[in-house]
């Protein structure tokens, strides 16, 4: 019994061996199975102590926290928690002291700072006071889900704020929501959104189109395409839109766009090619497209016809071909064409059968599909009309230039706009001087045939004489020939110069005067002599043979005679002139001599001289005696027409480098315009008493000096004489 007991008890204890010797079998095959999938696990596990530190790591742990196993292992948990605020980072640690399992998530920065994201599971007092920590790498999730967030939000910003209008819309059409933007579009308020669909807004044409493409929105998932829309208030645009279905939710959001402006420009834009193209063809002009090489992509039929080749060929050529290169003008358009974009010039072109025409050309880069337009027009015959105009006008200008007489361009206005150096000679004034004054302001009186220098006869002309004052404010004679609109809105003037014909005249006139008072006075001064020197000895004799007492008798007598011995000594020297001694003189001295011998006289008027004499001037070659008659007869002239007194004004200066002049001003009354020409001719005078031989003979004296007199008055004012005499014979 007891052996049988023994044997029951071995074998159970055999039994039991058996047993655990399977157990642990198990135990050490899972625990082969733990260690390997702690060393190869797809996640680090870290075994820590409560403190944190590191005391166990696997080859995923090193990975993730990127240092050897024999650096982690020296490192503590809070190393890693430098980006996670102080009172969280104690908060995660303290799980170490707790006696829980802990599942959470945060940021650790490694060594090399690199930021990760860190999910963790930890295990507390799972071996002794270790706990067994399992971290999971989600920086990419977290990256992604940061992304979304941000997506989200940009799309929540982008709903709120783009320009673009956003529609949201289930499945029906029904609205369901609307950025600002699309509210604007619709014109409805953002509590009226869920009461619209959207066929209430779409054209009767679109409507089984639009419903179309919402039925196969399933399908297609996405469509674009242009809508025609009719708003509330019956106004009907145009809109480009995009529409998405979301099959989860069964929504659908559209983003529309009005497109109205943009589709009626296309349309003008389409028109605009199709009449451009129109114009290509037909127009009268040659039109070439061509590359930056200068090769004919597309001509018109006028550029066929211009450069005389057909289409096929003329677009198979280069427009270098036509020109020559080597011309210094191909350089200069070469750099134009590199530096603008549109150039206008024109350029001679050789054509095929060798002919030469002269082309006006624009073009402009990259105008169609990036090539070059240019626009020819033929030019040669207006280069032709061009050169035989030049030619022309060279030919008048050379004639206009080189005339004689005057010529003047002046407008209806009187505005003088042309003139050739004769007029400038005649007028005494540059080119720009008389451009820029009025015919008008030369004009000092008319002396025409028909009426007047603007007063043309039917045949638009006129012509007469007329007197001007040049800028010397010398007095000229012209006479002039004017035709009316030799070209459209400008008359012509031509002028000639007759002073010194008109002089010569008027000198012969004077001439043959004098010579008829010179006849007259030799016969007239023989004849009375004779008696007037008997009367006069005879008054002597009965002076003194009657002793009544007739002295004033005889002294009238006397007087009288004198004076008549004084017209014949006149007349005598008219008849014979004396030749004279002619030597160097100070003219201010004659005239100092002058006013010597009239000073007594001009006392007796109560007349002043006021004198002005230059100094520095020059001797001048004259015959002093002949010269101080001329000053005693103007001096004398200017006391007797000055009754009441008053200042005569003597000056001498030089007139220019080669001439003085002796200006003598009276305070008299004058004479009017009409008797100044007069003065100098015999017999002519404004006293009663006077007989005018004495300024004849001063104008004689004068010109026989090679000079002259020229004499202003004013009534009123008074006469100025100026004389002008050559410094040299």
């Amino acid at each position: 019994m007891n052996e049988t007991t023994n044997d029951n008890e071995v074998e159970k204890l055999k039994k039991y061996i058996s047993q655990l010797e399977k157990n642990n079998k198990q135990l050490q095959q899972q625990l082969l199975d733990i260690r390997t999938y702690y060393k190869k696990a797809n996640e680090a596990i870290i075994v820590f102590d409560n403190k944190g530190n590191f005391v166990k790591v696997n080859e995923m742990a090193c990975e993730m926290f990127e240092l050897p196993e024999e650096q982690l292992l020296t490192k503590n948990m809070r190393d890693f928690l430098t980006v996670v605020p102080k009172e969280t980072m104690i908060k995660r640690l303290t799980i170490f002291e707790s006696n829980k399992h802990v599942t959470n998530e945060f940021p650790i920065r490694l060594n090399n700072g690199t930021l990760k994201y860190i999910e963790y599971g930890t295990n507390i007092n799972v071996i002794g006071d270790y706990c067994v920590s399992l971290f999971r790498d989600v920086t990419k999730r977290k990256k992604i889900e940061q992304e979304r967030s941000i997506n989200e939000q940009m799309l929540l910003e982008l709903f709120d704020h783009t320009v673009d209008g956003i529609l949201i819309f289930d499945k029906e059409g029904q609205f369901i929501d609307m950025n600002e933007p699309m509210r604007t579009y619709l014109n409805i308020r953002e509590s009226q959104i869920r009461s619209f669909n959207i066929f209430q807004f779409v054209h009767m044409n679109d409507q089984q189109y639009i419903k179309t493409v919402l039925k196969n929105l399933v399908i297609n998932r996405r469509k674009k395409g242009v809508l025609h829309v009719v708003l509330l208030d019956g106004k009907e645009i145009y809109v480009e839109y995009s529409v998405a279905a979301n099959v989860n939710s069964g929504s659908r959001i559209a983003i529309i766009r009005d497109i109205t402006q943009k589709r009626d420009m296309e349309i003008e834009l389409e028109k605009s090619e199709e009449r451009f193209r129109a114009i290509f063809e037909h127009a009268h002009e040659a039109i070439m497209l061509y590359d930056d090489s200068f090769q004919i992509k597309k001509a018109n039929h006028a550029a066929s016809r211009t450069f005389e080749l057909p289409l096929d060929i003329l677009i198979s050529k280069k427009l270098s071909d036509f020109v020559d290169n080597k011309h210094p003008k191909m350089k200069d358009l070469l750099e134009k064409f590199r530096d603008n974009i549109e150039i206008r010039d024109d350029l001679v072109f050789y054509m095929p059968n060798g002919e030469k025409k002269y082309l006006e050309f624009t073009t402009k880069k990259g105008i169609i599909d990036g090539l070059n337009v240019v626009v020819f027009r033929n030019i040669s015959k207006r280069i032709e009309i061009e050169h035989q105009l030049r030619e022309s006008d060279q030919r008048f200008r050379n004639t206009f230039n080189w005339a004689l007489d005057g010529i003047v361009f002046w407008d209806h206005q009187f505005n003088i706009v042309d003139v050739n150096p004769a007029a400038c000679d005649i007028y005494g004034l540059s080119q720009e001087e008389l451009t820029n004054s009025n015919l008008s302001d030369f004009i000092d009186d008319l002396e025409c045939e028909n009426g007047g220098l603007v007063n043309f006869n039917e045949e638009g002309e006129s012509k007469g004489r007329l007197k001007i004052r040049d800028s010397r404010k010398q007095l000229k004679y012209l006479e002039f020939a004017a035709k009316q609109n030799v070209v459209e809105g400008l008359n012509i003037t031509i002028v000639r110069d007759v002073s010194e014909r008109i002089g010569m005249e008027e000198h012969i006139r004077k001439s043959d005067t004098l010579s008829v008072v010179g006849q007259l006075a030799a016969g007239i001064a023989h004849e009375i002599r004779n008696p007037v020197t008997a009367l006069k000895g005879f008054i002597q004799l009965l002076e003194s043979s009657i002793k009544e007492n007739y002295q004033m008798y005889f002294d009238v007598i006397t007087s009288e005679i004198n004076r008549i011995e004084t017209i014949i000594t006149d007349f005598l020297m008219l008849a014979k002139p004396k030749h004279e001694l002619f030597v160097h003189k100070d003219v201010s001295t004659i005239v100092k001599e002058t006013i010597d011998l009239l000073s007594a006289q001009a006392l007796l008027h109560n007349i002043e001289f006021v004198t002005v004499f230059k100094d520095g001037l020059p001797f001048m070659y004259c015959e002093p005696n002949r010269l101080k008659q001329v000053f005693i007869n103007i001096i004398k002239n200017g006391i007797e027409v000055m009754s009441n007194g008053g200042t005569i004004t003597v000056k001498t200066e030089m007139r220019n480098q080669t001439e003085l002049m002796i200006t003598i001003r009276d305070e008299g009354n004058g004479m009017p315009k009409e008797m100044l020409s007069r003065l100098g001719e015999p017999f002519f005078t404004t006293k009663e008493s006077g007989t005018g031989l004495g300024l004849m003979v001063s104008y004689q004296i004068i010109e026989e000096h090679k000079g002259s007199i020229h004499v202003e008055s004013e009534q009123g004012q008074g006469t100025t004489f100026y004389i002008t005499l050559p410094v040299e014979k």
